[in-house]
C-alpha cells in the first residue's frame, strides 16, 4: 500500500497539471489504483510477477504508444463505436469491448502463454477497460449522429464536447488529491460492486453507451463551462464517479477471473 501511495504521488508530478485533470491521466490512474485494491491475493501475486509494477504505472501506457509501431492496431481499442441506429457497431470487431473479450479469453490459458504476452495483455486491459467507460468514448459511424458533434465554450472560445469530458471536471474537487478521490469514491457496497461486474465486455459496452446519453443534457451545445451551475457540476461528478468505478471493478473482475487457478 505504501509503495502504491508513493507511486500515485510521483505520477501526479509526471503528468503535470494539464494531464492530471484528464481521463487519460488522473482518471486512468484512479481507475487502475481502485482496481488493484480489489484483486484477490492470488491475482495480485500473479500481476506483480508479470508486471513488476503496479497497475497505476501502466494506466496510460496505451495512450503513449498507440500510434507507434508495432502498436498502431491498438488505436481503435480505446472506444466503442455506434451505428446509425444507436447500437454497437459490429461491422468490425476491433473496438474496445471486443478486444477486451478476446484478451480475457486468451489470458484464461495464461499458463501456456509466454510471459511477455501475458504481460502485454495485462497492460492492454489496465488501460482499455476503464477507457471505454469514459462517457465520450462512444464514437459514431462516419456521417451519423452529427447533432452530437457539437462545441462547448470556455470564456467564449470553442472546443469539442469530447475534449471537455475527456478532461472531465468530474475529478476536480476542491483540495482533492488522487488519493482522496479514490478514498472518497470507492465506497460502494459489495452488492453494487457485484452488480457492476456481472455480464460480459459487450454487455458493459451497451451499459456505457446507455450512460453516454446522460452527457448531452448536462452539457448541451455552446455551454459556457466557466459558468456551470451547481446542478450541472453535481451531475458531472456523479456520472464521472460512476463510470470510473464501473471500469475499475470490471477490470478487477477480469483479472481475478483469469488468475483464479
Amino acid at each position: 500500500m505504501k509503495k502504491l501511495t508513493i507511486l500515485i504521488v510521483a505520477l501526479v508530478s509526471l503528468f503535470g497539471i494539464q494531464s492530471a485533470k484528464a481521463w487519460n491521466g488522473f482518471g486512468h490512474s484512479c481507475a487502475a489504483y481502485i482496481a488493484e485494491q480489489h484483486l484477490t491475493p492470488e491475482a495480485k501475486a500473479k500481476c506483480e510477477h508479470y508486471l513488476q509494477h503496479s497497475f497505476v504505472f501502466y494506466a496510460s501506457w496505451m495512450d503513449q504508444w498507440r500510434y507507434i509501431k508495432p502498436y498502431e492496431e491498438t488505436s481503435s481499442w480505446h472506444v466503442i463505436y455506434v451505428d446509425e441506429d444507436w447500437k454497437l457497431d459490429t461491422s468490425k470487431q476491433k473496438y474496445a469491448e471486443y478486444q477486451t473479450e478476446r484478451i480475457w479469453k486468451e489470458l484464461k490459458d495464461y499458463k501456456n502463454l509466454p510471459d511477455s504476452l501475458v504481460r502485454q495483455n495485462l497492460i492492454y486491459l489496465i488501460h482499455m477497460v476503464p477507457d471505454y467507460h469514459c462517457p465520450v468514448h462512444t464514437f459514431f459511424r462516419k456521417g451519423t449522429h452529427t447533432e452530437r458533434k457539437y462545441s462547448l465554450l470556455t470564456k467564449g472560445k470553442k472546443f469539442s464536447l469530447h475534449t471537455f469530458w475527456d478532461a472531465s471536471p468530474g475529478f476536480k474537487r476542491k483540495n482533492w488529491t488522487m488519493q482522496r478521490y479514490c478514498k472518497e469514491v470507492d465506497v460502494i457496497s459489495p452488492k453494487l460492486a457485484k452488480k457492476y461486474q456481472k455480464g460480459t465486455p459487450i454487455k458493459w459496452a451497451n451499459d456505457a453507451l446507455k450512460q453516454a446519453h446522460r452527457v448531452y443534457p448536462i452539457t448541451p451545445a455552446n455551454t459556457e463551462t466557466t459558468k456551470l451551475s451547481k446542478e450541472q457540476t453535481a451531475q458531472i461528478h456523479k456520472l464521472t464517479d460512476e463510470m470510473i468505478l464501473k471500469g475499475a471493478y470490471r477490470l478487477a473482475h477480469i483479472i481475478n477471473d483469469v488468475f483464479k487457478e
